[in-house]
């Protein structure tokens, strides 16, 4: 009988290499992408801490694209015992995350399928269409929102033995508070978990997490890498306008700036005040584009246009502004975003990394990204 062959080794991290680079992938692995996929494919679970714009969508769709080379082939690697039809989970905290890496797996030939409220409210209302149904045969990778674990269509999914069967992995995007209700209902053959996150302190956060899954040390891979962001200014201004008193002329300047901005406030309520002033003093022609807001309140075709507004190349021409909450705030890629602007005290730098992470990542149309948090006198 052979040995098994250990993606781990030399041999397994050049096997893969090499199946990557006869795939669809349009880049070139970094190292660390191919240390953490030979680990995923070897059954191990990884914890990738690794930065904001730095690919952790990669280690999953690399993992898959490996996996179906050697189904397709398997004398790539005669030892490898993966499921037919093949099928990764992967939650997302945001809908605008979960489209996003969807589109990106679709865009190197993986099958691929958005399941959230969003998404199963379209397709039953279109075509009386169950996603979850959809999904049980054939798409290689799931990527749900939070949500869908305990919804009773994904409890149906995972009583059909067929579907329940093709599970070749779980991941976890940034969100891991609902990985003990997946822990619960799956089994130790559906290794591994991919757990990627831009922030993870160690301390309580770490242990939280590890205790959650039973992860048991040196029988887990982890990949850490710095957060820094040396191209990004960090900048601090004191917020000189009553949060409840609905003008503020301190943010009169992003009006002027003719780029993109998003503004995260601490609420709802203050998300609304802010849209009203800054659209106030918006040109009336130019209302209904230049300021948008974006929350789970709005329709979602209502935020699908502001995605795709921002993302226009003349952002002049379209939205120049957006007033999110955390649902931007979680890896959203929007092209020509520039300036990050919080309003209101920062929890921690966790926080700060992770509403100002992504802004200035397309270098050909930014090169001055600013993270602006606005705090109170006293702070």
């Amino acid at each position: 009988m052979p040995d098994v062959f250990s993606w781990r080794s030399p041999e397994g991290h050049a096997l893969c290499r090499r199946i990557l680079h006869d795939s669809p992938l349009k880049y070139d692995p970094h190292d660390y992408q191919i240390e953490g996929v030979c680990v995923s494919l070897d059954g191990v679970h990884l914890l990738a801490i690794t930065p904001t714009g730095s690919g952790k969508t990669g280690f999953y769709t690399m993992y898959m694209l490996v996996i179906l080379a050697v189904l397709k082939d398997p004398q790539l690697c005669p030892t490898a015992k993966f499921p037919n039809d093949p099928c990764l989970i992967v939650i997302c905290p945001t809908i605008p995350l979960q489209l996003e890496m969807a589109e990106k797996m679709r865009s190197v030939n993986l099958s691929a399928l958005a399941i959230n409220s969003d998404t199963c409210y379209e397709a039953l209302t279109a075509n009386n269409e169950d996603l979850w149904l959809t999904a049980r045969k054939d798409i290689n990778v799931i990527v749900a929102g939070p949500e869908q674990l305990k919804s009773d269509n994904f409890e149906k999914a995972l009583r059909d033995d067929y579907f329940y069967n093709r599970s070749c992995g779980v991941g976890f995007d940034e969100d891991f508070n609902q990985m003990g209700y997946v822990k619960a209902r799956m089994l130790e053959r559906h290794n591994p978990w991919i757990l990627t996150t831009a922030t993870l302190r160690y301390g309580i956060p770490f242990n939280n997490v590890v205790q959650l899954l039973g992860l048991v040390p040196g029988q887990f891979h982890i990949i850490r890498r710095s957060n820094l962001r040396p191209d990004v200014q960090i900048l601090f201004r004191e917020l000189s306008s009553s949060l409840t008193g609905g003008v503020f002329p301190e943010l009169d300047w992003i009006l002027t700036e003719k780029h993109s901005t998003v503004i995260f406030p601490k609420s709802l309520t203050l998300a609304s005040a802010i849209y009203i002033y800054l659209a106030r003093k918006c040109p009336p022609h130019e209302r209904a584009t230049r300021v948008r807001m974006y929350n789970s309140m709005n329709f979602p075709s209502h935020n699908t246009t502001t995605r795709n507004l921002i993302n226009e190349p003349n952002v002049n021409a379209a939205c120049q502004i957006v007033i999110g909450t955390d649902t931007l705030s979680v890896g959203v890629d929007m092209a020509a975003r520039q300036d990050a602007v919080i309003i209101g005290d920062v929890e921690d730098a966790d926080e700060l990394f992770q509403k100002g992470g992504r802004v200035g990542r397309r270098r050909n149309l930014v090169n001055d990204a600013r993270v602006i948090v606005y705090v109170a006198k006293a702070t």
